[in-house]
């Protein structure tokens, strides 16, 4: 059985690349915490989608830590950098 929010982040990922023209084809969740991350094997992403209810785990945290990997990824760290465009 999926937990509600493993089950909200597909849907949402589903719909945002519906959306936007991304294929969501086999969308699978590769982590659930406090947020969800959303593998999306055909499009070589993964999606981060905020469906924590703790405090300042909203959608500026997820914006702050976008613009943190953007700035990291820039200067060469060794992360995964974010995609292109953000949707």
């Amino acid at each position: 059985m999926t937990d509600e929010p493993s089950a909200t982040a597909i849907a949402a990922v589903n719909r945002t690349c519906a959306r936007i023209g991304l294929d969501a084809t086999g969308a699978t969740v590769i982590k659930d915490s406090n947020n969800t991350v959303v593998l999306l094997p055909v499009e070589q992403l993964a999606a981060k989608v905020s469906t924590s209810g703790l405090p300042g785990r909203d959608r500026t945290a997820l914006e702050r830590e976008l613009r943190i990997g953007v700035h990291l990824a820039a200067r060469g760290a060794n992360i995964a950098p974010p995609a292109d465009r953000t949707w």
